[in-house]
């Protein structure tokens, strides 16, 4: 018993004998793999140019069939057949294996945006510039107090210092010379008083 899988239709497409089909590569090449599907025997060819100059028999055979070949450039590939009225499907690994869509039933629908109010949104609007004022106005007592306890730390700082040099510069009373003692004769020296000698 012969066994074909043949899995998604849609991956399979019609190809009309002599038509050259292109597979491009990109700059490191590809590895190509083509399954056919004939009525008739087919050969298939494959060349680097499109006019089929090089071209180099790939396989042949009929019903279904795989091909794999790899290519540094861009592989162009011909299906003859010798018969007429030949009918040739190709299914590449480069094909679209995407499953169209059969209806359009949707599951999900987006809800109709609701048209806001706008007394709530002026009230909101209200909200937010009073609190806004309160965070302000707080602010501003925070710093009238940082700046109150700032000043009181520096006039205690100073008035410390202050009296820290007082206590430093005063070492006790001075005393002053008593009047007329620098006219007093010494008693200790033992000098007396002047006077005129040939008087006596």
């Amino acid at each position: 018993m012969q066994v074909f899988k043949i899995k998604g239709l849609e991956e399979w497409a019609k190809v009309s004998p002599s038509e050259i089909i292109e597979f491009p590569a990109g700059y490191n090449g590809r590895v190509i793999s083509m399954q056919m599907n004939t009525s008739d025997r087919v050969e298939v060819y494959a060349s680097a140019s499109e006019d089929m100059s090089d071209e180099k028999l790939l396989a042949s055979a009929d019903g279904l069939f795989e091909v794999n070949v790899s290519s540094r450039g861009s592989l162009f590939v011909q299906v003859r057949a010798k018969g007429k009225g030949t009918v040739v499907f190709l299914k590449t690994k480069t094909a679209d294996h995407r499953v169209h869509q059969i209806n359009e039933t949707k599951f999900t629908s987006i809800e109709t945006r609701r048209r806001r109010n706008s007394d709530v949104d002026r009230m909101m609007m209200l909200m937010q510039l009073n609190e806004k004022r309160r965070d302000e106005t707080m602010r501003a007592e925070i710093d009238a107090v940082r700046k109150e306890a700032a000043a009181a730390i520096a006039a205690k700082t100073a008035a410390d210092e202050v009296i820290e040099d007082d206590a430093e510069g005063g070492s006790g009373p001075v005393q002053e010379p008593v009047s007329g003692s620098s006219e007093a004769p010494s008693e200790a020296t033992g000098d007396a008083p002047t006077g005129d000698k040939d008087s006596k």
